[in-house]
């Protein structure tokens, strides 16, 4: 039954390219697919004795804390430089026009950028960064003040703020092999990370 739950990321991975190429892409139309998606997986669960009930809200709830705090510390803690760079492996590949904000290493190609210690150290940062948000979901006035100061560096460099809104399903996306690969995956998991970048991107666009 858990696999039903997969469908919608998978097709929004799917789309999302298209969608950027026509220029139509946002996060509110990723969310209505991932939405539609979980309606449809809903009708489809109801055949099995035990139908999961998703909550969706931008907040995060006590429960999606613990989920996001429980694996991290389970499994993306120990494979945070990995993470980094597939994180922004997968974005430049699903968008390349966010090269042009990297000037250290925006010219060397996908091929040579992992061996780039400015692009493993830009990597670096954004797993940081993950880490403060999670440390921090308990203080949200810390975290606010921190994501504040962060949004006006991207809009200082003129980082369309569109592409912020990439990175909750572009994380996602790096993640899910790795939290598969432990047996752990769930759309609740997913849904969580989701909601935090959401939250994230929120504090940067105040």
């Amino acid at each position: 039954k858990r696999y039903l739950d997969i469908m919608g990321p998978i097709f929004c991975n799917a789309v999302r390219p298209i969608l950027l190429k026509n220029d139509v892409w946002s996060s509110d139309v990723e969310e209505s697919w991932m939405e539609f998606f979980k309606v449809l997986t809903t009708m489809m669960g109801k055949s099995y004795d035990n139908v999961e009930n998703v909550p969706a809200q931008l907040s995060l709830s006590p429960t999606q804390k613990c989920v996001i705090v429980a694996t991290w510390h389970s499994i993306f803690l120990k494979h945070m430089n990995f993470m980094g760079k597939q994180l922004f492996v997968d974005l430049f590949k699903v968008e390349p026009n966010i090269l042009k904000y990297f000037d250290a290493f925006r010219d060397i190609g996908l091929s040579n950028m992992l061996q780039s210690r400015s692009f493993q150290n830009h990597g670096v940062r954004i797993m940081n960064l993950v880490k403060f948000a999670v440390e921090n979901l308990d203080n949200p006035e810390k975290l606010q003040d921190h994501m504040l100061v962060l949004g006006r560096l991207h809009v200082k460099k003129g980082i369309d703020s569109k592409f912020l809104d990439l990175m909750g399903p572009t994380f996602c996306q790096a993640i899910r092999p790795m939290v598969m690969a432990e047996g752990q995956w769930s759309i609740d998991i997913e849904g969580a990370w989701i909601h935090l970048f959401k939250i994230l991107v929120q504090m940067m666009k105040r």
